[in-house]
């Protein structure tokens, strides 16, 4: 029975004399969070067929593979959270270079493109191809020597 009564006595005691932590004392509470600005998204262009062929614009592996590009960078990507060493991200340059080079020759330049771009990327290039904030710049014309 003592038992019983020094543990209600202690337990009475630890909810009256425990309070929340002041925020005068946590720096970690103390902090703003406000001032911190997440990177906006891009806004992406559709892919235009303005100049293709007719063959082209009925074919329906173009249709599917744009349609494929456009839920990845759309619904996937953003999902992923990954971080772009590039100024257009892989996404945004393989689609560009298949509205330029085509399907095939689109798709292997954007895998050349992806598989190059890892977080060390950056130390690979001269300064003069990094733009301000620390991406590299790539642009879709390619030198084909």
């Amino acid at each position: 029975m003592n038992k019983r009564i020094f543990l209600v006595f202690l337990c009475c005691f630890f909810i009256i004399s425990v309070k929340a932590q002041l925020l005068s004392n946590d720096s970690l509470l103390s902090s703003s969070f406000n001032e911190y600005n997440y990177k906006k998204h891009k806004p992406r262009a559709l892919m235009s067929f303005k100049e293709r062929s007719f063959w082209y614009k009925i074919n329906p592996v173009s249709y599917v593979s744009i349609g494929l590009m456009f839920g990845y960078q759309r619904f996937l990507s953003q999902q992923l959270g990954s971080e772009c060493a590039y100024e257009i991200t892989c996404s945004e340059h393989a689609k560009k270079a298949v509205e330029r080079y085509g399907i095939f020759k689109g798709l292997m330049y954007g895998f050349y493109q992806l598989q190059s771009c890892t977080s060390k990327t950056g130390y690979d290039f001269p300064n003069h191809s990094i733009n301000q904030s620390g991406e590299i710049i790539n642009p879709i014309e390619i030198n084909e020597d």
